[in-house]
């Protein structure tokens, strides 16, 4: 029987726990902000829930993204185009 071969690799745990953080921060902070929405007016509300949208939005890219740094595969150097970045963001 065939056996498959996987790819050795590795995280850097440091910046697993790093994209976690980010996450639990970015996560609080959105419902925080979306929390004021009940006290303010109509038009204010809804910057409010932009302002929400954009912390866990961002927090999540962010989150992925370290997640991504931490991905070691030995031998294999990796690069990112800082244009490609921003735009994905």
């Amino acid at each position: 029987m065939h056996k498959p071969h996987f790819i050795h690799h590795d995280h850097d745990i440091s910046l697993v726990i790093i994209s976690i953080l980010i996450a639990a921060f970015a996560s609080y902070t959105a419902l925080d902000i979306v929390s004021a929405i009940s006290a303010n007016r109509r038009e204010i509300k809804k910057l409010w829930v932009l302002g929400g949208a954009l912390a866990m939005g961002i927090g999540i890219w962010s989150m992925h993204f370290i997640g991504m740094l931490a991905f070691k595969i030995p031998g294999v150097p990796i690069y990112y185009d800082v244009s490609l970045l921003v735009a994905s963001m």
